[in-house]
């Protein structure tokens, strides 16, 4: 979707704290290493009565968020033509008046194709039933079967991973990787 952002600032290599990008570490290197023990810590289980991660993230999440995409590329593709697509169709971008979807803003990503990828904002930005309400005038209006559906929660768990995996974007980004999650986790179809 888009082009590729640059490699980093300027177009040099991506530096992240503890992690070189982009060839060679300083040093010789290619890249830094965990502590000695932080692996075997970090696939530890976390106990049964420990609090929640405060990411929303649990055990089992990966597994099912792959699920979830192992059944969109499942599902049968799209056949219809090419629709316009806004692109970037998060929270930030949904315009609301009276508690009701009224628009949407920033077209910088606007493409024609799949309808899919749009739809996956049914996860990142609703709960259950605002989803089903979603789902019902979107269904009456363009007759989308199971399968652009199945598409679309495949679309918002690679979003959620996406976002959950760039840390610079957790303040503003993280609730909603952890809301599209816990959605998708629980989601018993759309």
């Amino acid at each position: 979707m888009g082009c590729p952002a640059p490699p980093g600032p300027r177009g040099g290599p991506q530096r992240h704290p503890g992690v070189w990008r982009g060839g060679a570490a300083p040093g010789g290197g290619r890249g830094a290493r965990p502590p000695r023990g932080a692996r075997a810590r970090r696939r530890a289980p976390p106990p049964p009565d420990g609090p929640p991660h405060p990411r929303g993230r649990g055990p089992g999440t990966a597994a099912r968020l792959r699920e979830v995409v192992a059944a969109g590329v499942r599902a049968a593709p799209w056949t219809g033509p090419p629709l316009w697509l806004h692109g970037d169709p998060h929270p930030w971008n949904l315009v609301h008046r009276d508690g009701r979807l009224s628009g949407l803003v920033d077209f910088g990503d606007v493409c024609a194709g799949d309808p899919a990828s749009d739809l996956a904002t049914a996860w990142l930005s609703l709960d259950a039933r605002q989803r089903a309400g979603f789902r019902a005038v979107v269904d009456a209006a363009g007759g989308h079967d199971d399968a652009v559906w199945d598409r679309a929660a495949a679309w918002a768990a690679l979003y959620a991973a996406a976002l959950a995996g760039h840390p610079q974007s957790w303040p503003r980004f993280g609730p909603v990787a952890a809301h599209a999650a816990a959605q998708l986790i629980a989601r018993g179809g759309a």
